[in-house]
């Protein structure tokens, strides 16, 4: 949490190093795994996705809602459905999965 005595040379710091480690963890991943939610999804984990699939990095996503972004599911490696379809999904071999739902 930032404080209100934070001062904007602080806040900024803060914000770098975050970007930093979020950097490095896509970096070393063997894999990244991203909640989807559709239209309502967060850009910064849209941002991730599509650095991972800049690195060649497999992205398994996991769509939680009933629609999907063309540039998020043809990006991924895989599109599983569900936290229930996460569960099932063999990540020894991670099969490919391509997205079969309503696209917005």
């Amino acid at each position: 949490t930032l404080l209100a005595s934070s001062t904007a040379s602080d806040v900024y710091k803060r914000q770098e190093n975050i970007f930093a480690m979020d950097v490095t963890a896509i970096k070393e991943a063997d894999i990244v795994v991203m909640l989807y939610y559709g239209n309502y999804s967060d850009s910064g984990t849209a941002w991730e996705c599509g650095y991972a699939f800049g690195l060649n990095k497999p992205c398994i996503v996991v769509h939680i809602d009933e629609d999907s972004n063309l540039m998020i599911h043809e990006g991924s490696h895989a599109n599983i459905i569900g936290l229930n379809g996460l569960t099932q999904y063999d990540f020894n071999t991670l099969p490919k999965h391509v997205y079969n739902g309503k696209m917005f």
